[in-house]
């Protein structure tokens, strides 16, 4: 079955809202590691252009032929490293992917990241998906906030490891000389 990757791991939602520089060229670069999920077949749409030779050697590393890929790039050349909602769902963009899927019955949606613009998209090109109504209420937003994902897990008591949500300094220092002797290093993530 054809799939349809979005290669939008580079959003709002997974990255922040003002990118520095460093974090838009890691954006990028993931839409080129994110190739080596293809199959034979797929189309992508990715934010930045995927070089052909690379997605050749992808496809001579994984054994199918890379000519048989379709790459879609958001505004005609305009590269920007990021695949937001508003640019996966402009009409150009929608058009362009109705156009392609139209030579095939079935597809699947593969993003990187489920956010509303996903679940639309799905919906406007009559691709159902488990998990749509959740990404329509922005639940991914939810989860992706690492303070609100612990809280949840705890709720239904999924095991995590050992973490601490702080709202100061005082208790950041607290938290992290206290999980510290249980390995020799924490993570500290805003």
């Amino acid at each position: 079955m054809p799939r349809i990757l979005i290669m939008n791991a580079g959003t709002a939602q997974m990255s922040g809202a003002d990118l520095t520089r460093a974090q838009l060229s890691l954006a990028a670069n993931s839409a080129y590691r994110s190739a080596w999920f293809a199959h034979e077949g797929d189309l992508i749409v990715s934010p930045v252009v995927i070089p052909a030779d690379l997605l050749s050697f992808i496809g001579a590393m994984l054994d199918f032929d890379a000519s048989s890929l379709c790459l879609l790039v958001p505004e005609g050349g305009r590269q920007s490293p990021v695949l937001d909602d508003c640019t996966l769902l402009s009409k150009t963009v929608v058009e362009r992917i109705n156009r392609h899927i139209r030579q095939k019955s079935t597809w699947r949606l593969y993003p990187c990241y489920s956010t509303e613009g996903v679940a639309r998209l799905a919906a406007m090109l009559g691709i159902p998906q488990a998990g749509d109504d959740f990404a329509l209420q922005r639940g991914p937003d939810l989860l992706n906030r690492k303070s609100h994902f612990r809280q949840l897990a705890t709720s239904v008591a999924l095991p995590l490891p050992n973490g601490s949500i702080t709202t100061d300094s005082n208790e950041l220092f607290r938290a992290v000389t206290s999980l510290r002797t249980e390995t020799g290093s924490v993570i500290v993530k805003a």
